[in-house]
């Protein structure tokens, strides 16, 4: 284990760090059924627009069933995109929550110890330059 991962372990719980991850596996799984249910979409789209009203202009039976079928997917695929989209939102909302809480006790454990670096670092000696 290198010293981030060591560090990282040590400022943060197990339970804090699976957490995250997990909500991070979640917000990866809901973008790949986004991106389906758009190509769904697109494909729908596309076969509507392929197929073709008879020669005379009547609206045969088969072209009335595809678009009818086609746009009644693209109505339920839209809604389940909108329902991705407002489960995406909220676990984006705990995804910033939880790296609220990960700063924050970073930031205690900084504050916490004496940093080394900083002790043995002194200000540099500065000279005045008179015009």
């Amino acid at each position: 284990m290198n010293d981030t991962e060591e560090l990282r372990t040590h400022i943060f719980s197990q339970e804090l760090l699976d957490e995250r991850e997990g909500i991070v596996q979640s917000l990866i799984k809901l973008k790949k059924r986004l991106d389906e249910l758009v190509k769904k979409i697109s494909d729908a789209d596309l076969d509507m627009r392929k197929a073709k009203q008879s020669e005379d202009g009547t609206i045969s039976i088969n072209y009335y069933l595809i678009k009818k079928i086609c746009l009644l997917n693209i109505r339920r695929w839209l809604i389940e995109a909108t329902t991705h989209e407002e489960e995406e939102g909220r676990l984006l909302r705990e995804l910033k929550e939880i790296d609220s809480q990960m700063i924050w006790k970073l930031l205690s454990h900084l504050n916490s110890k004496e940093i080394p670096q900083l002790e043995n670092k002194s200000v540099p000696k500065l000279s005045v330059i008179k015009d």
